[in-house]
C-alpha cells in the first residue's frame, strides 16, 4: 500500500472516531432529555403510568429519586404502585428508596402495600431490614395479594425467626380469625419452606394452636414437624391438643411415631373433643393392634360422633374388611341424619375422607345437603363426587330442587365424563332458566363430561347470544371441550372473531382448534389475533393467548418469535404459558 493510500485510511479512521464520539454523545444527551420526559410524565395521569415503567430501563441515579418522590400521594394511585413496582425491578440498585417503601407499606390502598412489599423484597440487603415488623403484620392483613407478597418479601429478606415469631404471634393474636386463618393458609402456600418458622411458632404457648394449624394445611410437607407437635399432645389446653392431634392426622403416614400418644388421648383424654380429634387421627396415621383394640372399643360408645369416628377410622386402617366398612357406613349415614350439626358435618367430612360408597350414603348425602351449612355441603359434595357414577342418579334428582340445584352441579361438575348419565337433565336446566350463574355453571358441568355431553350443543350455541359475557364464556368453553362434538357452535364461534372482546375473540379461536384441529382456517385467522393479544395490557389476556397458540401447536409457528418475546413478560404466568406453547410447536 503506498504511502499516499495509508493516509487516506489514516485520515478516513480520525473522521470515524470524530463520528463515532459525536454520535455517543449525542446519544448521550439524547437519553437523559428523554429520561428527564419520562421524569416530568409522572406528574401526568395519563402518561404517569407509562413513564414509571418505562424509568426501569434508565439509569438508577436518575430513575430512583424520580420513582422514590412518584410514591407520595401527590400523583394518580397508578402512577404509585407502579413507581413501587419499578423500584422493585430496579433491585438492589434501588436501596436509597427503601425507607419511602416502608412508609407506604401502610398506605390505604392495597396495590401500593403489595407492591411495596415486592419491591422490598427485591431490594433486599440492610436496606430493607426495617421492614420486617410491618411485613409481618401484613400477613394479616386483609388483602391476600398483599398477604402473599409481604410473605415472599419477608422469605427473600431470612429475618432471624427469634424475631420474626413474637411479631406473628402478636399479629395473629390482634387479627380477625376470619383473616388469621387465611394467612396461616398464605403461609402454608409457602410448602415445607415454612414448616421451620412454624415449629418454632409451636414453642410459644400464644402461637401453638395457630402454628398447628398452619401445620395442618401443609399436611404430608409437615412430616419434620412430627415430634414437635407429639409434645404439644400434653399441652395443658384442649383445643391446642386437638389442633396438634388433627395436625398428625394430616401428615399420615409419616406421623407414625406418634400414635402410642394419640392412642393415649383416645382412651383418657378427659374432653370429648380430644377424643374425636384422635380417632380421626388414628384413621390418618394408622395405629397397629394397639390402635385398632382401642378404636374398637371406641366405636362401640355411647356417644354417636365418637362411635362413628371410631368406626370410620377402623374402617380407613383396614379397607379390605367388608364387615368393619358395613357398620362405618351404617354410622355415617346415621350421623349423615342427626340433628345435631356437628355430628352431621362430622359424618360428611368421614365420608369425604373415606371410600366408602353405596347407594344409602349417596341417598343421604343429598338428604344431608337441602338444609347443611357451607362447611358441611362442601364435604358432602366432595363425598359425593368421590362415588361417581353411583352417585349420578341421586344427584340427578338434586338438579330438580332449587335448593339443591347447584350444589348438584358441582358434583356432577367433579364427576366429569362418568357423569354422562346426566346431561338430559342439565339440558333441561339450561333450557328452563335465564338466571346467568346458573347457566354458567351448568355449562361448565357440561364441559366436565365433554364428548358425551354431545346433546347438550344446541342449547350451548343458544348462550352465545347471551348478553351476560360469562354465560357467552362458559358456552364456548363447553363446546370446546366436546372436541368435534362441539361443531353445531362452529359458525357461531367463527362470528366471534369479528369482535371488539379480545377474551371473547380468544375464546373462539380455542374453541374451534379443538372442534376441528386440522382446519387450517383456523390457524391463518386466529393466530394474528393471537399474536396482537400477546401486547395486550390485561395478564389474563396475554396468558390466554399464549396458551392458545400452544393448543394450535405447529399451525401457530408464525407465532414463535412473538411467543419468544413473551418468555420476557414481566407475568410469570404469561412467561410459562409462552414456553409450553414454545415446547409444542417444537416438537417433532
Amino acid at each position: 500500500m503506498t504511502r499516499l493510500a495509508l493516509w487516506a485510511c489514516g485520515g478516513v479512521f480520525t473522521i470515524l472516531l470524530s463520528l463515532n464520539a459525536q454520535s455517543a454523545a449525542q446519544q448521550s444527551a439524547d437519553t437523559s432529555r428523554d429520561a428527564a420526559a419520562l421524569v416530568a410524565q409522572l406528574h401526568d395521569q395519563q402518561k404517569g403510568p407509562a413513564a414509571a415503567d418505562q424509568l426501569v430501563r434508565v439509569d438508577p441515579e436518575i430513575a430512583v429519586p424520580a420513582l422514590t418522590e412518584a410514591l407520595s400521594e401527590d400523583h394518580a394511585l397508578e402512577v404509585r404502585w407502579r413507581a413501587a413496582r419499578a423500584l422493585g425491578r430496579i433491585g438492589p440498585a434501588a436501596a436509597d428508596a427503601a425507607g419511602s417503601l416502608i412508609a407506604v407499606l401502610d398506605d390505604p390502598a392495597p396495590e401500593v402495600r403489595a407492591y411495596a412489599a415486592f419491591a422490598l423484597g427485591r431490594i433486599g440487603g440492610e436496606a430493607a431490614q426495617g421492614a420486617v415488623p410491618t411485613l409481618v403484620k401484613q400477613l394479616t392483613d386483609e388483602n391476600s395479594t398483599v398477604r402473599r407478597a409481604a410473605l415472599d418479601a419477608l422469605f427473600a429478606l431470612r429475618p432471624d425467626p427469634q424475631v420474626v415469631t413474637p411479631l406473628l404471634v402478636q399479629a395473629l393474636e390482634d387479627a380477625d380469625p376470619r383473616i388469621a386463618v387465611a394467612s396461616l393458609r398464605t403461609l402454608a402456600d409457602r410448602g415445607e419452606s415454612a414448616v421451620p418458622l412454624l415449629v418454632k411458632s409451636l414453642e410459644s404457648p400464644k402461637a401453638a394452636y395457630w402454628a398447628a394449624l398452619a401445620l395442618e394445611e401443609l399436611g404430608p410437607k409437615a412430616k419434620t414437624a412430627v415430634p414437635a407437635l407429639t409434645k404439644l399432645l400434653s399441652h395443658e389446653e384442649p383445643e391446642v391438643r386437638m389442633q396438634a392431634l388433627l395436625a398428625l392426622g394430616a401428615v399420615g403416614n409419616d406421623a407414625q411415631p406418634a400414635a402410642k400418644h394419640v392412642i393415649a388421648l383416645l382412651q383418657n383424654d378427659p374432653m370429648t373433643g380430644v377424643r374425636y380429634a384422635a380417632a380421626f387421627a388414628l384413621g390418618k396415621i394408622g395405629g397397629g393392634p394397639q390402635g385398632d383394640a382401642a378404636l374398637q372399643a371406641a366405636s362401640q360408645h355411647e356417644d354417636p360422633l365418637l362411635a362413628m369416628l371410631a368406626a370410620w377410622a377402623l374402617a380407613k386402617s383396614h379397607p379390605d374388611d367388608p364387615q368393619i366398612a358395613e357398620r362405618a357406613s351404617k354410622l355415617i349415614v346415621a350421623g349423615l341424619q342427626s340433628e345435631n350439626p356437628n355430628v352431621q358435618a362430622a359424618a360428611a367430612k368421614a365420608l369425604a375422607e373415606s371410600d366408602l360408597g353405596s347407594e344409602v350414603t349417596a341417598e343421604a348425602l343429598v338428604d344431608a345437603l337441602e338444609e347443611a351449612p357451607p362447611h358441611v355441603a362442601t364435604d358432602a359434595v366432595h363425598a359425593l363426587a368421590l362415588l361417581g357414577p353411583k352417585a349420578v342418579p341421586h344427584v340427578v334428582r338434586g338438579l330438580k330442587n332449587e335448593n339443591l340445584r347447584m350444589y348438584a352441579v358441582r358434583v356432577l361438575k367433579r364427576i366429569g365424563p362418568d357423569a354422562a348419565e346426566a346431561v338430559p337433565a342439565l339440558t333441561a336446566v339450561l333450557e328452563s332458566t335465564d338466571d346467568p350463574a346458573v347457566r354458567r355453571e351448568v355449562q361448565f358441568a357440561l364441559a366436565a363430561i365433554g364428548p358425551a355431553a354431545e346433546a347438550a350443543a344446541p342449547e350451548l350455541v343458544n348462550s352465545l347470544s347471551a348478553e351476560n359475557d360469562q354465560v357467552k364464556y362458559s358456552a364456548i368453553y363447553a363446546l370446546g371441550s366436546m372436541g368435534e362434538q362441539g361443531r353445531a357452535g362452529y359458525n357461531e364461534l367463527l362470528n366471534n372473531l369479528n369482535s371488539e372482546d379480545t377474551f371473547l375473540q380468544i375464546a373462539s379461536i380455542w374453541a374451534m382448534a379443538r372442534i376441528d384441529p386440522g382446519q387450517p382456517a383456523v390457524a391463518e385467522i386466529g393466530v394474528p389475533i393471537l399474536i396482537e393479544s400477546l401486547q395486550s395490557d390485561r395478564e389474563v389476556i396475554r396468558v390466554e393467548a399464549a396458551s392458545t397458540l400452544g393448543e394450535l401447536g405447529a399451525y401457530a409457528k408464525a407465532a414463535l418469535p412473538a411467543l419468544k418475546q413473551a418468555l420476557n413478560d414481566k407475568s410469570q404466568r404469561v412467561q410459562e404459558a409462552a414456553k409450553k406453547a414454545i415446547a409444542r410447536m417444537e416438537a417433532p
